[in-house]
């Protein structure tokens, strides 16, 4: 049943979900990519370039929730949250498809790259924008929230650089790496847990409430 829901609003999915900025940050990118690649032959560098596309990637992906057809399709049958996933889903194909390739590219130029945990962090980055776009259309009603979301996320990924040693995001393999990466992992559960909760139906009973 879903499915066939989701064959019958892919049309107006294309139409209406803003996957256009998922496309120009790849290619972005992609001119990042094609700008160090003579340097790619470092480890440092390449994850550098990598947390650099994840980052635009995200950005571009925060804008999959504007939809100015929200008020108009909010009696239809299908869940907010299966809408929701389907805005998310024309925006995503398009993030991981480059993210694959570029990871591929990479790869092939550097020898010991840690791509599980590089794409641990571009998934904790692209929940992180999509959960604060999910936000602004949930509790502050925002209409086109990747206006905000993206800007914001750009800013607050540079930010992490700076932060000090003891909360370090942005580390090289070695003895802070898996710290690191399970502060990501926190990162990714709360903005899952937050994005969760902003699509949820309003209608919907609160599962915390004693039946």
């Amino acid at each position: 049943m879903r499915t066939r829901q989701l064959r019958q609003l892919a049309p107006a999915l294309l139409r209406s979900v803003r996957w256009q900025p998922t496309v120009a940050a790849a290619g972005i990118a992609a001119v990042v990519l094609a700008a160090r690649r003579d340097h790619l032959d470092h480890s440092a560098q390449a994850i550098l370039v990598l947390r650099v596309v994840a980052l635009l990637l995200a950005a571009g992906l925060a804008f999959a929730l504007d939809d100015r057809s929200r008020r108009t399709v909010q009696s239809v049958p299908s869940p907010a949250w299966w809408r929701a996933a389907g805005q998310v889903s024309v925006a995503l194909v398009p993030a991981v498809a480059f993210w694959c390739a570029a990871i591929g590219w990479v790869s092939t130029r550097t020898g010991d790259l840690p791509v599980l945990g590089l794409s641990l962090e571009a998934a904790a980055l692209a929940a992180a924008g999509l959960a604060l776009a999910a936000g602004l259309v949930r509790w502050r009603d925002v209409g086109d929230p990747g206006a905000v979301a993206g800007p914001a996320l750009l800013v607050s990924g540079l930010m992490t650089a700076q932060l000090p040693e003891r909360v370090a995001l942005l580390v090289g393999p070695g003895p802070s790496w898996t710290a690191a990466h399970l502060r990501w992992s926190a990162l990714l559960t709360a903005a899952a847990a937050v994005m969760v909760l902003a699509v949820r139906d309003p209608a919907a009973p609160s599962p915390f409430r004693r039946r």
